[in-house]
């Protein structure tokens, strides 16, 4: 079956924490506040400074504009809670774990309400806890995602 891809565009994974960050509340963004994050490669990672939450819809409108354009399924694409922990500065009054459950919370109503929308399936990017090769981390990225889709209809 072949699905359509929303946002498949965005193919840096900066440049996708950066757009739902920007979505979200509770980050900050610099504007020359680049860092080298491997080779040659540099990324603008954002400030969690406060608690995160999703003050409205980040991909509904344009997930939708994208389905009503075709009548072959589509796929939201959405950056995991863990991924954007891990690209990003990350406030240190509380465990990073609470902040990356808030995130998946934030993920979770875009999920929830990409699906009330018809986009027929939600994917998201949760590869940058490999990167962190911990047993700590594993746990709470399989937890953080399970937190994100405990009530979509797709599983």
């Amino acid at each position: 079956m072949k699905i359509l891809l929303n946002f498949s565009f965005v193919n840096q994974r900066n440049d996708m924490v950066e757009y739902f960050g920007e979505q979200l509340s509770g980050f900050a963004f610099t504007v020359n506040g680049w860092v080298q994050s491997y080779g040659s490669c540099c990324v603008k990672p954002p400030i969690i400074y406060g608690d995160v939450s999703r003050p409205k819809a980040m991909t509904v409108f344009w997930s939708s504009l994208a389905q009503s354009l075709t009548k072959r399924p589509m796929k939201g694409m959405l950056t995991g809670p863990v991924t954007i922990l891990n690209w990003s500065f990350v406030r240190n009054d509380q465990p990073r774990s609470v902040t990356c459950y808030q995130i998946a919370l934030a993920i979770k109503d875009e999920v929830e309400d990409l699906e009330k929308a018809v986009v027929c399936m939600t994917s998201t990017h949760q590869g940058s806890h490999l990167q962190k090769k911990s047993l700590t981390g594993s746990i709470r990225c399989l937890l953080s995602w399970r937190l994100t889709f405990c009530k979509c209809r797709s599983f």
